[in-house]
């Protein structure tokens, strides 16, 4: 019995030391995966268009139009979640123009700070040549910041004076058969985070969010109204 014990523990001991600092054993996420060459869709002939659909001292409506007017199918970012799980778009000032109200429909990279929670996710909503997809959102004002973007600094800004005008950003992706099969075998269905490994065609061995293209509206201006701070340009 002591013979037995002291040749497993031998075993053991040789399949743990043969190659030094590594675990026992090593699971792949990925068997077999090989990046392939593809190279991410730039949509010349996809169209976003932003508009003020209702406004009052209390909230903005707006609507997000996005049209397909290419040739090929694409999928479009819809129905944005953020961190915190409410629903709505993500909204910052532009880095460019503190004038404009950033809207968007879009995956951002991860953050580099660790967040307790994070429902973040989009829907790949499929349009093929020729159609569109509308949708409304709801401003509560005066206006904060969303997560995402992510920020070093997680507490929401009010975004309180001197915005003019609002530009949508969109994403938008190649209706890949990688990213079809994806949906496919996805529990959440057609909503992702972006950090989802595509297994298999033109851009196998990717994640989602590598694919992505942002297209963006034309700045639409927004009236001052007394008492609405979001549109205060003083």
């Amino acid at each position: 019995m002591i013979t037995k014990l002291a040749l497993v523990l031998s075993a053991v001991m040789v399949s743990g030391t043969a190659n030094p600092g590594q675990p026992l054993t090593k699971q792949r996420s990925a068997p077999d995966c090989v990046p392939l060459a593809g190279k991410p869709y730039h949509p010349d002939h996809v169209e976003v268009l932003l508009k003020v659909a209702q406004q009052t001292t209390t909230k903005l409506d707006v609507e997000i139009d996005v049209y397909n007017r290419g040739q090929d199918s694409i999928f479009v970012m819809a129905e944005p979640t953020r961190a915190d799980g409410l629903t709505g778009p993500y909204l910052h000032v532009s880095e460019d123009n503190p004038s404009v109200l950033e809207v968007n429909v879009r995956l951002y990279p991860s953050p580099r700070h660790g967040l307790t929670v994070d429902h973040t996710s989009v829907k790949l909503v499929r349009l093929t040549p020729g159609s569109s997809h509308a949708e409304r959102f709801s401003l509560s004002l005066p206006v904060e910041e969303t997560i995402p973007p992510y920020r070093i600094n997680p507490l929401p800004k009010p975004i309180d004076h001197g915005i003019k005008f609002l530009r949508a950003s969109v994403g938008v992706i190649q209706a890949d058969v990688g990213v079809e099969d994806l949906l496919k075998r996805k529990a959440a269905g057609p909503y992702i985070n972006g950090l989802e490994l595509l297994m298999s065609g033109t851009f196998k061995c990717k994640r989602v969010i590598d694919l992505q293209s942002l297209i963006l509206s034309a700045p639409t201006s927004i009236a001052a109204t007394e008492g609405t701070y979001l549109l205060d340009a003083r």
